[in-house]
């Protein structure tokens, strides 16, 4: 079985989620994953990303968006997208190394919401602390054939 890996490093700032999804979909690309798949694993990445870049305003006080100095050193998260048969493995490390919390969700809930999406897009997913420190989420994706509508429709009896 052939697996595949890339892995991405993100200063921990807001700009970080929108490049974790271009890079998500690129690879996802270029290893001709389909679009529905392709699709719920942006859809994590973004989820996942910007949960770690929350995780890590605290530990560089500065917020999310903010530029650090040049004297100052730069915090990242990272990002690995891994591929084994049918199976997409996506996995973003911060350096906290407080476990993420899957939250109860009301209708007047502002936020809290990422890891409710994570849990019911994926496969599964999970944590495991970093032996080096911080820790790293990851969700899984069970890579299926993009749903063939034009087709279905296309044969469909009109009922």
């Amino acid at each position: 079985m052939t697996t595949e890996s890339r892995r991405f490093h993100f200063p921990a700032a807001e700009a970080a989620a929108s490049a974790a999804r271009a890079s998500t979909r690129d690879t996802l690309t270029t290893w001709q994953v389909g679009a529905d798949t392709t699709g719920d694993a942006i859809l994590l990445v973004s989820e996942l990303i910007t949960n770690a870049i929350r995780a890590s305003a605290g530990l560089q006080n500065l917020d999310p968006s903010a530029v650090p100095d040049h004297g100052k050193p730069i915090v990242t998260v990272c990002l690995c997208i891994t591929r084994t048969g049918p199976l997409l493995l996506l996995e973003v490390w911060d350096p906290d190394d407080n476990p993420p919390v899957l939250q109860e969700q009301s209708d007047a809930a502002e936020d809290g919401r990422g890891l409710f999406l994570v849990d019911a897009v994926s496969t599964r997913w999970s944590w495991r602390r970093s032996p080096t420190g911080g820790k790293t989420v990851w969700a899984e994706l069970r890579i299926g054939p993009d749903t063939p509508t034009e087709a279905t429709d296309a044969h469909s009896d009109g009922a």
